[in-house]
């Protein structure tokens, strides 16, 4: 009985599945949302109008920024490792399988 307890925590971990069209290229690819996920201001309000001028005038406004999540990939090329976070991995596993 040990034994089969055992062989369930063998399982690895979601940070280290791997996808077949990477593996193919002999890449890891780990899940980790901490190194992988950052906040940053974008401006998300736009003037209606085109000028050079009041598109300088409306950047400079805080109230036209607001904070986003970015999700970056972290590619380690000596190591053969990639970094992702959750969401940009649930992304790639919906790619087409070559």
């Amino acid at each position: 009985m040990e034994n089969e307890t055992l062989i369930n925590h063998e399982a690895p971990p979601f940070g280290k599945q791997m996808l077949s069209f990477v593996t193919s290229f002999g890449i890891q690819v780990f899940v980790n949302n901490m190194a992988c996920i950052s906040n940053e201001w974008k401006q998300y309000r736009f003037p209606k109008s085109k000028k050079k001028r009041i598109r300088k005038k409306w950047s400079k406004r805080n109230v036209n920024f607001r904070m986003q999540e970015v999700h970056k990939v972290i590619m380690l090329k000596a190591e053969n490792k990639m970094y992702v976070s959750q969401k940009t991995f649930y992304k790639l596993e919906e790619l087409p399988q070559a």
